[in-house]
């Protein structure tokens, strides 16, 4: 959610879309996040995603409704690497729904 961040490429314009304060508050931001997705991790479906020397990828897809009301399906990449039984988050975006959706 840093937009300071140059890796970023622009990923926290949908954060503050949802209503998340992406400047002062993302440690809240997080939080709230992290709260409306952990019910769902236990249940969510994970697609087999890339293999490498590193090990097995996964993608998932969590939906979240921001503070504003708007909601989005926040997409996910989580890797077990080789020797591990535990997925790691490697990275996500959030895709904000079109109104009324």
């Amino acid at each position: 959610m840093a937009p300071e961040n140059p890796r970023n490429r622009g990923k926290w314009k949908a954060w503050r879309e949802v209503g998340y304060d992406v400047h002062n508050a993302r440690e809240q931001a997080a939080d709230d996040v992290i709260r409306q997705i952990e019910p769902q991790v236990p249940v969510a479906s994970a697609r087999a995603g890339k293999r490498s020397e590193y090990g097995q990828r996964f993608e998932t897809e969590y939906l979240i409704i921001g503070p504003n009301g708007r909601r989005g399906t926040v997409f996910a990449v989580w890797q077990i690497d080789g020797g591990s039984a535990v997925p790691r988050l490697l990275t996500n975006l959030l895709k904000v729904h079109k109104e009324g959706r």
